[in-house]
Parts: C-alpha cells; sequence; structure tokens
C-alpha cells in the first residue's frame, strides 16, 4: 500500500509538471495530492517517497522530484 500510494502521488506531481530541477514547496505538493484524492494516504505515500530517495529536501519546506522517483512512476 505504501508504495502504491507513493507511486500515485508521484504520478499526480509529475502531471502537474513536478520536475526534478524545479524544487516546489511542501504545502503545494500537499494540496496537489489531496486534489488528486490522497486525503487519508497523504502522509504514508509522502514519508515512503522520501524514504525510498524519489522526493528530496532542497531547502526547508521544498522539496523536489529525483529522477528515481521520476523513473519509478513512469515506468
Amino acid at each position: 500500500m505504501e508504495r502504491a500510494a507513493a507511486i500515485r502521488l508521484l504520478r499526480v506531481l509529475i502531471a502537474r509538471g513536478l520536475r526534478s530541477d524545479a524544487p516546489l514547496a511542501d504545502a503545494t505538493i500537499k494540496n496537489i495530492a489531496l486534489q488528486a484524492g490522497l486525503d487519508d494516504e497523504f502522509d504514508v505515500a509522502r514519508n515512503y517517497a522520501f524514504q525510498q530517495g524519489w522526493l528530496v529536501d532542497v531547502a526547508a519546506d521544498w522539496s523536489r522530484l529525483s529522477p528515481t522517483g521520476y523513473a519509478a512512476a513512469t515506468t
């Protein structure tokens, strides 16, 4: 469930234009996820994505998609 939720989160973020070279505010990531219906799964999905290195912190409250995260979501 964690992996599936994380991949769903990544796919939603990619569909909304998140790229590995373009950090996004964590609040915006959460809003996008909630709009996509990941209400109860967001925290689990986000934590799993960070544990796998699919999302990475770039600054306080800012994250970006890693190349491996992009690959996980698109394969």
